[in-house]
């Protein structure tokens, strides 16, 4: 729930690259949102810092993940689509 919240909070380079998510931003909609999720059972107990670490996490795999992807992007071939088939071409 706390990186579907913090989804519009990526800040972005040049090239349009992800590059991180805005803390202050993520900071304030989940101290926003947390009382509200406190009061389900499945977040009892549950603090700011422990969103934080956990968003934290899903933010490194995501921006390793682009990374990924702009490296195998960058290794094709001009012209192709991700799946290895030509634009506009068959198969």
């Amino acid at each position: 729930m706390a990186y579907i919240a913090c989804n519009t909070q990526w800040q972005y380079a040049g090239m349009g690259a992800r590059c991180g998510l805005r803390y202050e931003g993520c900071t304030a909609l989940l101290r926003e949102y947390l009382p509200g999720w406190q009061q389900d059972t499945a977040f009892a107990g549950v603090e700011l810092a422990d969103l934080m670490r956990g968003l934290q996490i899903i933010e490194s795999a995501t921006l390793e993940a682009d990374a990924e992807r702009r490296a195998r992007a960058a290794a094709s071939p001009p012209g192709d689509g991700e799946d290895g088939r030509r634009i506009g071409g068959a198969g």
